[in-house]
């Protein structure tokens, strides 16, 4: 591995270059070939092959790499920008049956995020398309969109893993749309109607102003919930999700720490909460309030933090030889709060594994 390999990795993905890309520093091995198909195949890994390569294209030393990885950037770059309009197009056309029949919808994940609070959506990968709609609008929701021959191509495993999910598409080369009847599976139904009344309209300027929106302490719960149970913070994606959210002055103007803080702590994910903003404090140079920080630093116990600090440095946390079991298994037992419960439930079933995506470059 070339020198500085991995920090050149994470600098492309880092926010503070989304703004000020031609700052980006220039790698020692610009000028190999072979060393940009093993960064490609990296930044694949952790899920982050888009933000990186936009980053680079725009870098003030990008016409000294060779003429042929230049040529495959512009190419990804633009085959990206395509799929953003995809997803749009079935957005688009979701919203327009669902507001049609009057259910209300809220958006949700990188398609929200990426238009909301990055400073340019192509710096958001997108997979699916996600929708949070509550579980006594569902039957409705279902209705309205099969008369546009939306299906459901849910399968039995992950109904099982994701009972709260339903996946829709219309034909198999179209996005898939993901319908969430709550933000987890655990959710209740009462914390569900709460989540639903706290969501806020005419919060995304390119949508009709009737669509919804996780306030933002919402969305910062909602994603760190996501990171204790499910991704495990496998991406630099989800923590500059966090960071922009955090950064943006909607989210600053109405922050409750107190109620994030609580809320996070029924939810079993302090330590998940702690990890992230010791990380985006330390790597990322996000501003988190002192007094937030201290509210989770004290009820987080010292053996746990201790355990985290140890992987604190993106070098040692995101799993740039591929995501194995062992990665798996340590990073939940370090985020989730119930050590105990989360290692009997473990070796009581076994570890579900995403398999890495396929490198399209």
């Amino acid at each position: 591995m070339p020198q500085g390999f991995k920090s050149f990795i994470l600098d492309s993905v880092r926010p503070q270059f989304f703004t000020n890309s031609r700052t980006l520093p220039k790698p020692d091995f610009y000028d190999e070939s072979s060393s940009w198909e093993k960064a490609f195949e990296t930044l694949n890994r952790i899920d982050a092959l888009l933000p990186g390569l936009v980053t680079i294209d725009r870098a003030e030393w990008r016409n000294e790499i060779p003429q042929a990885v230049a040529l495959r950037i512009e190419e990804r770059i633009r085959r990206e920008k395509i799929l953003l309009a995809i997803f749009d197009n079935e957005l688009d056309a979701v919203l327009y049956l669902l507001i049609g029949a009057r259910i209300p919808v809220c958006v949700l994940d990188g398609m929200e995020l990426g238009l909301r609070y990055y400073p340019e959506r192509i710096f958001r990968p997108l997979r699916s398309v996600n929708l949070f709609i509550p579980a006594r609008y569902q039957e409705q929701a279902l209705r309205a969109l099969a008369q546009a021959e939306y299906r459901s191509i849910s399968t039995a495993n992950q109904t099982t893993a994701e009972p709260h999910v339903i996946l829709l598409n219309r034909r198999a080369n179209k996005p898939t749309i993901r319908i969430m009847s709550r933000l987890s599976k655990d959710e209740t139904e009462q914390q569900t109607e709460l989540t639903f009344q706290r969501a806020v309209s005419n919060s995304i300027s390119s949508l009709p102003a009737n669509v919804l929106a996780l306030a933002p302490e919402d969305n910062l719960i909602y994603l760190i919930r996501q990171a204790a149970v499910e991704n495990f913070f496998e991406s630099p994606v989800s923590l500059n999700d966090m960071h922009f959210l955090i950064q943006h002055a909607e989210f600053k103007s109405k922050a409750d720490w107190d109620r994030i803080i609580w809320s996070l702590a029924e939810h079993r994910a302090l330590a998940a909460a702690w990890f992230a903003f010791k990380f985006l404090k330390n790597e990322w140079g996000t501003q988190v309030p002192k007094e937030a920080f201290s509210g989770f630093h004290s009820r987080v116990g010292i053996f746990k933090r201790s355990l985290l600090a140890r992987f604190i440095k993106p070098s040692k946390w995101f799993p740039f030889e591929g995501k194995t079991g062992s990665w798996s298994f340590r990073s939940m037992l370090l985020l989730q709060d119930n050590f105990i419960k989360t290692l009997g439930r473990t070796f009581m079933r076994r570890l579900p594994m995403k398999t890495p995506p396929q490198l399209l470059l």
